[in-house]
């Protein structure tokens, strides 16, 4: 997943939302997180484009990156997938 990650523009942005609000001079700064729960089938693909970049940037092989897509298939299968997704929102007030 860290792969993945960084090859978005900002990977670590989540976590600089509540400093860089406060940087930009904005006042009563929150931040809250949401988590999503994922199960069965419908996860699967959630999980499949993630795990695709990772292999097309060689951080992992393509055998290791089937195996695991397997994996992930078979447990959505047997109703034993699970994923926790977390979101970040942040708000603030514009300072006068």
């Amino acid at each position: 997943m860290h792969a993945r990650a960084e090859l978005t523009a900002g990977p670590h942005t989540g976590r600089r939302y509540r400093n860089l609000l406060l940087d930009a001079r904005f006042g009563d700064v929150t931040v809250e997180v949401h988590t999503g729960v994922f199960t069965g089938p419908a996860t699967v693909p959630l999980l499949t484009g993630p795990a695709e970049g990772a292999c097309s940037t060689g951080a992992v092989t393509r055998g290791r990156t089937d195996g695991w897509i397997a994996e992930q298939r078979a447990r959505a299968g047997t109703d034993r997938l699970f994923l926790a997704l977390p979101v970040l929102v942040a708000a603030a007030t514009v300072l006068k």
